[in-house]
This record gives C-alpha cells, sequence and structure tokens, in this order.
C-alpha cells in the first residue's frame, strides 16, 4: 500500500472515531500534513455548523471541538479559527453554559478584533457580562462593538448599556460623554435628555442639568417627575416664582398630594401672595389631614375665628397656642370695647398657658399690658393705706367692747 492511500485510510478512520490532534501521528509515523489536516478541520466545522443550526448539541459540540483540534495554527487559518471558536461560544451561550460560552467568544474576538462576523460574539459576551454583573468587562465590549458600521438604533442600544453600566459604576464622566454621543443620535428623545440632566447633576453642572430638564419638559409636558426634580432645583437655588409655577402644575395634576401644597404654602409666605390663597390652600391641607393641629392653629392664627380654635381643643383641650390665641381675642376686643368682661376674659385664658408652655412668657406679658403692676411708690402708698386701714378696724372693734 503507498504512502498516499495510507494516509486517506488514516483520515478517514479519524474522522470517524474523532481521535485526531494536529500533534497526533499515525501508527505508521506518518505525519497528516497540513493542508490535509486543514480540509479535514473544514468537514468537522460544516459539520458542527449545521449540526448546531438544528440544535443538536451534542453532536455540534463533538464536530466542533474535532475542527478546532485540526485546524493548524497558521495566518491561513486565523478566519475559520475564529469562526469556531464563536460557534463554540454560541453552542455553549444556547445550552446555558456561560462560563464556557464567555471562554470561546472571547477567544474568538482576541482572534478576529474587527472580524465583521464578530458583531454577534461581542454582543453575546457583553450580554453575558451584564448577567453576571461585570460591568466594567461589559462596558468594554460594548464599546468595542461601537467600532463597527451599525444601524443607528443598534448604536442607541449599546450607548444605551455603557450609559447605565457606567453609572452603577460611579463613573459619571464616561457615562455623560457616550450619553451626549446618543443624544447628537436623537436630539428630540427625551429620554436621554432626562438622562443628561442627572449625569450632569452629578458632575457638578447644575445649570446644564437644569436646562436639560427644561429641554425634557418641552418635549414632554406631563413629565411630572421632571417637573418636580426642577421645582426642587428652583427652590433651593431660591427661583422661587419658577418653583411656585411648577408646584402648582403639580398640585393641579395631583391635588390629593400634601407636599405639594406645604410647598405652596411656604412658597407663598416667600412670594407674599395674598392671604386668600395662602387660607386657600391652608383649608385644602386641612380638608386632607383633618387631624393635623399644626394646620388648625395656623388657620386660627391667619383668621382669628374661634371656630379653629374649638376644633383644635377637640384635638388638645390644653394647648397653649390655642389658648393664648383666645387670649389674644378678648384682649382685641377689650381695646375696643374697654369692657371690663373683656379684660377680664383675656387674663383668664392667658393665665390658662402654662408657664412651661411656649407662650407661657407671652401670656405673662399680655396679663401685665392689660393690669399693669404697680410702681414701687404706688405698692408703698397702697401699703400705707391698707395698714391705715386695719389700724381703723382695730380701733373700732375695740370701742365695741
Amino acid at each position: 500500500m503507498n504512502k498516499k492511500l495510507q494516509i486517506g485510510l488514516l483520515l478517514s478512520v479519524f474522522l470517524i472515531l474523532g481521535a485526531w490532534t494536529p500533534s497526533v501521528r499515525a501508527q505508521n509515523n506518518v505525519t497528516v500534513n497540513a493542508a490535509d489536516s486543514l480540509q479535514l478541520a473544514q468537514k468537522h466545522l460544516s459539520f458542527g455548523n449545521n449540526y448546531l443550526k438544528n440544535k443538536q448539541y451534542e453532536d455540534a459540540e463533538t464536530q466542533l471541538l474535532k475542527a478546532w483540534a485540526h485546524l493548524p495554527t497558521q495566518e491561513q487559518t486565523l478566519k475559520k479559527r475564529t469562526q469556531c471558536a464563536r460557534l463554540l461560544g454560541r453552542l455553549y451561550h444556547e445550552t446555558e453554559k456561560y462560563d464556557g460560552a464567555i471562554q470561546w467568544y472571547q477567544q474568538a474576538v482576541v482572534l478576529g478584533p474587527l472580524d465583521k462576523h464578530n458583531k454577534n460574539a461581542y454582543r453575546a459576551l457583553g450580554t453575558l457580562y451584564m448577567y453576571q454583573e461585570k460591568s466594567t468587562e461589559a462596558i468594554g465590549i460594548f464599546e468595542k462593538l461601537l467600532r463597527y458600521d451599525l444601524e443607528p438604533a443598534t448604536e442607541i442600544e449599546y450607548l444605551y448599556h455603557i450609559v447605565v453600566l457606567s453609572s452603577e459604576e460611579k463613573d459619571f464622566d464616561r457615562a455623560l460623554q457616550y450619553a451626549n454621543r446618543w443624544a447628537e443620535l436623537t436630539p428630540d428623545d427625551a429620554r436621554v435628555r432626562e438622562l443628561l440632566g442627572k449625569l450632569h447633576l452629578r458632575t457638578g453642572d447644575e445649570e446644564t442639568a437644569i436646562a436639560q430638564m427644561e429641554k425634557v419638559m418641552d418635549m414632554n409636558p406631563d413629565d411630572f417627575k421632571t417637573l418636580n426634580d426642577l421645582a426642587t432645583r428652583y427652590q433651593s437655588r431660591g427661583e422661587f416664582e419658577k418653583a411656585f409655577d411648577a408646584y402648582e402644575r403639580l398640585h393641579k395634576s395631583d391635588a390629593q398630594n400634601f407636599l405639594y401644597l406645604e410647598k405652596l404654602r411656604t412658597l407663598s409666605k416667600q412670594l407674599q401672595t395674598s392671604n386668600t390663597y395662602q387660607l386657600d390652600i391652608l383649608q385644602k391641607m386641612h380638608q386632607r389631614q383633618p387631624k393635623n393641629l399644626s394646620i388648625i392653629e395656623t388657620l386660627a392664627e391667619q383668621t382669628e375665628d374661634v371656630k379653629w380654635i374649638q376644633k383644635g381643643f377637640q384635638i388638645d383641650s390644653q394647648n397653649g397656642h390655642l389658648q393664648y390665641l383666645m387670649g389674644e381675642i378678648y384682649h382685641k376686643k377689650w381695646k375696643i370695647s374697654k369692657a371690663v368682661i373683656d379684660s377680664s376674659n383675656a387674663i383668664e385664658w392667658y393665665q390658662k398657658v402654662t408657664p412651661e408652655s411656649q407662650w407661657g412668657s407671652n401670656a405673662e406679658y399680655m396679663i401685665n399690658v392689660i393690669n399693669p403692676p404697680k410702681t414701687k411708690e404706688e405698692q408703698i402708698a397702697d401699703d400705707f393705706f391698707n395698714k391705715a386701714k386695719k389700724n381703723r378696724e382695730e380701733i373700732h372693734q375695740e370701742r365695741k367692747k
């Protein structure tokens, strides 16, 4: 039997049994040359690819591993080795053997970093890294994908992943860089404008952040989450009119939200809006929280209406503030009427305020306003007359005896 025939038979046997590797010699010490090895590998690669397409994973794995073993490590086989590694990565990916998938996908992209067919390998690697919460590795893969000629929608998808993953890694400068690139592709996308606003805040550029948030509102006037963020920023920056307008819109969108009413109450005082408006806000707050004593006290103070004081006493009958307010109401009546009954009622209510109360010192002061303490001279005179009166009474008693 000639050598050529021997080699052909050996190749057939090894193809069936799968015992071939590039370094294996035939039993008769005849080495298979590179061309024959490549030819054999291509057959295994073709069989493996077909098995993989048909989801015959066990057969696909056998054939692809044989192909990999037979492929000579030469420049002219680079594309075939890249293809084989990529197919093995896909096989392990589809069978949920993720560590193996990552290993072979990595091999594929190392062999062909710019191979146009490796886009899917890169994409799969990025997905697997995200699944394994390896954000840094995933970012690197998506950045490599951006080197390809991509459809705008696909490029935006990869940019989105980089922005989100970079933000999770606290790398806000990188996230901002790619978010800006995303915005160039879709300048009218409110989602990217919202991201830009948040990223500018993270990097300390509040002015630009607010500008981006305002663009979001121009694109989507009903984005109340962004409007709420803007309102908070306006108020913290002292832009009270803008904050007031924003919270007015928020209140109209959600009339039951107590926080919006609180903000409007604070801002209305800062902007010195009409007393009617402020009372309207307080009454709305009372409707939503009828047991909120602080609101009732404020309504009592601003309206000077006894009905609010009485509501407050139903919740806290010993409330020092409300007792003081009752004293104030009678004191103002007394200033006009000069009637003893009004001054007596005022003093009576002031006296109910305990000294330990926050309003105790105020109440004591008002008692002294209505009934001022006597001067030293007046007290000496009173003592003299009281003593004289006592003496007269004693003399009178003695005479009766």
